[in-house]
């Protein structure tokens, strides 16, 4: 069982991801490549105005008192920014960085010199994470958000109760691939369907592409299986019963609860880590997490076989891996124990304000940048807690180091949570 201050050295290391190969820069060339290298919703913070920059219709708050209240011109809802960016200063920012909290960060954000600016996302490539400072989603990561653990009691129903059913309810939304080998050119479901509509491709063209989304081809292949209870329902602004090759899988909404009533809940990516992942690792069944090329704040923390039984991203093995379950239940009950004790640990707020704090200390001390003590640190912090948390931020610079001098292992043989 991990201790409280491993799992925080640990979440450090990993949210920090490596620092080889490239450094941290302020230097605002820098800056701008990262920023044109970012969502056209990242956002500039200038530290020492306590504004956004002008990039992207940003505009400072208008309550000096409460600076991360930041304001879009062209979209209402910016919660997932503002709340980031709260959360990001209150763990001590003092320095300028770049905030993009938008799905699918796959672009390499280093320049041909091997310099990045401090940018902080809620997802990253996990073979590709350099440069790329992890964060918490608000909303869906939120301690107390339904969407993250689900205010699960993991204990509630006994796994001798529970039905032998896989079971997943969720949004259509998804990204496949153009091309006759889906290698081409992403395209989104809602774009994709309006080509459809307008006669631009053909029936079969449209389904080529829909069997490159993973949740499509998940329900195309199982969604009549008696052992499968599946289902779309709506939302991300799609009304399934009006949208062809969409209606015919549309099931009714399960209360969160409801899914505790199967062993088996499927964890299918969305445009990257699938949103259902925590809360099902929390659930006292076993979820079946489908591959995923991207990780968020705390994947790092559930293995396969010891917290969930993996799925590969081609749905190939889902036969196997249901064989397995059903010979080792036992084995499955103790997965699910085990994952629930590290979820135990995610839902803990002091953890989570160390870990926010280590890892803006992090990037401050990768930028080559000393923390300004201040009278309000100084007079609500002890001493103690402070000298505690630097050996907690040297360790996990350490463990750092460790891994980015250790190879790396085939994507097979990877052994973290990846959707």
């Amino acid at each position: 069982m991990i201790t409280s201050k491993d799992f925080v050295e640990r979440s450090i290391a990993h949210q920090l991801g490596p620092d080889v190969g490239y450094d941290f820069s302020l230097d605002p060339a820098v800056f701008e490549f990262v920023a044109n290298a970012s969502s056209g919703m990242a956002l500039w913070w200038d530290h020492g105005k306590k504004m956004p920059r002008d990039l992207n219709d940003w505009k400072p708050s208008n309550d000096s008192g409460t600076p991360w209240d930041v304001r879009h011109n062209r979209h209402s809802k910016t919660n997932k920014t503002s709340g980031a960016l709260k959360d990001i200063l209150g763990a001590g920012a003092d320095f300028d960085f770049l905030l993009d909290m938008q799905d699918h960060r796959s672009r390499s954000v280093i320049t041909d010199q091997g310099h990045a600016a401090p940018l902080f996302n809620f997802n990253r490539l996990h073979e590709r994470p350099a440069g790329h400072v992890l964060w918490p989603l608000p909303h869906y990561h939120d301690i107390d958000s339904p969407e993250f653990l689900g205010n699960l009691d993991p204990l509630r129903v006994d796994w001798a109760e529970k039905s032998d059913r896989v079971v997943w309810r969720g949004g259509p939304g998804n990204r496949g691939r153009l091309g006759q080998n889906a290698r081409g050119t992403m395209i989104r479901m809602h774009p994709l369907l309006r080509k459809y509509k307008s006669g631009e491709f053909t029936r079969d063209e449209t389904l080529h592409v829909l069997k490159s989304m993973q949740r499509f081809r998940f329900l195309y292949r199982y969604i009549d299986n008696p052992r499968f209870d599946l289902g779309y329902t709506n939302s991300d602004g799609f009304v399934l019963q009006q949208e062809p090759f969409l209606a015919d899988f549309e099931r009714p909404r399960i209360p969160r609860e409801d899914f505790q009533n199967y062993k088996y809940i499927v964890v299918l990516p969305g445009n990257d880590v699938g949103s259902s992942l925590y809360w099902s690792l929390n659930s006292g069944s076993v979820a079946l997490v489908v591959d995923c090329a991207f990780e968020t704040f705390a994947t790092h923390h559930f293995r396969p076989w010891e917290h969930y039984v993996p799925i590969r991203k081609n749905h190939g093995n889902v036969e196997k891996q249901l064989g397995w379950c059903e010979t080792h239940q036992e084995e499955c009950r103790e997965m699910t124990l085990r994952a629930a004790e590290v979820c135990k640990l995610l839902a803990d707020a002091d953890l989570r304000a160390q870990i926010a704090v280590g890892v803006v200390d992090g990037v401050r001390r990768r930028l080559g940048l000393k923390k300004v003590a201040t009278t309000e640190n100084s007079a609500t912090k002890p001493k103690a807690k402070q000298g505690a948390h630097q050996t907690i931020l040297k360790k996990a610079t350490a463990r750092l180091r460790e891994i980015s001098a250790t190879p790396k292992q085939q994507p097979a043989t990877a052994k973290v949570a990846h959707g």
